[in-house]
């Protein structure tokens, strides 16, 4: 990684760290604190950096190296963590740039188990204006990321007459095992009748195998507050392997480095990153 303080800025302290890598709802990265990260697929442990701490003057740069070195004993699928790098704030100013690099790693040979489950189911709106909305939790239950999940959700009626069918873009984010996210999507119904409605709701790998999938009751009693009311969970979630191969940036333009012969391929999200008037990619 490259850190570059811009030409005419002024002069910066930088520090980098190996923080637990941490996922919120909205799919988006963030470091966790070490004493948070408590996951099983944590890297922060094999991670060394050999520059944590340095100066910057106007025009200048500095490379950072990060040597990852994994137990025999490591295990299998993924392991995982962020590389944070901020400017140290000036004065006691309360903020400061920074940039978190997620790190993403996968065990070479080892078993990947592609599996997940949808956790909850929550709709609103459909009535006065104001389109439906649905809001399927979901929760990778395997041992390893994977990229481009799709959410695809149906609404029908009391007959069994479609009311709505809409499938979100692949997700542009890495869903890290163990996190639990929500994908959102929006039906263009403004007007729903009052009356007893049923969610499907699926989430899909890119080549088509679903991960899980479950079905929702609902009914509308007052003009946009649909209450759900029973829940139908047929237990489809599905387990499978990958065989190892690229591990792909958010942006599906990786960084491969030649790793120690227990890793197969690992990802840096961001190779540059510029402090002052313009800051690397977040994602």
């Amino acid at each position: 990684m490259t850190v570059v303080n811009g030409a005419g800025e002024n002069p910066v302290d930088i520090q980098a760290g190996v923080m637990g890598f941490g996922q919120g709802a909205d799919q988006g990265y963030f470091a966790l604190d070490p004493a948070k990260d408590t996951s099983p697929y944590s890297a922060r442990n094999f991670i060394s950096l050999d520059n944590t701490s340095f100066h910057l003057g106007p025009g200048t740069k500095q490379d950072i190296i990060a040597t990852i070195t994994l137990p025999q004993n490591v295990g299998t699928g993924g392991r995982y963590a962020i590389i944070y790098i901020h400017a140290v704030p000036e004065n006691g100013a309360p903020i400061s740039t920074a940039v978190n690099v997620p790190v993403l790693v996968t065990i070479a040979g080892s078993t990947q188990t592609l599996t997940g489950s949808i956790t909850t189911i929550d709709a609103s709106g459909g009535t006065g204006g104001e389109p439906l909305v649905v809001t399927t939790g979901f929760q990778n239950t395997g041992n390893v990321h994977y990229y481009s999940t799709v959410n695809k959700v149906t609404i029908t009626n009391i007959a069994g007459n479609l009311i709505a069918n809409v499938s979100l873009a692949p997700s542009v984010f890495a869903i890290i095992p163990g996190s639990t996210i929500n994908y959102t999507a929006k039906a263009d119904v403004t007007n729903l009748p009052y009356g007893n409605y049923t969610i499907k709701s699926d989430v899909l790998l890119p080549g088509g195998q679903v991960l899980d999938e479950k079905t929702t009751q609902f009914v509308f009693q007052q003009p946009s507050s649909p209450v759900i009311t029973s829940t139908n969970a047929p237990p489809s979630a599905g387990v499978s392997t990958q065989s190892p191969g690229s591990t792909v940036s958010p942006t599906g333009t990786p960084t491969k480095a030649s790793l120690p012969v227990a890793l197969s391929t690992i990802s840096f999200a961001a190779a540059t990153i510029i402090f002052g008037a313009t800051v690397g990619r977040r994602k």
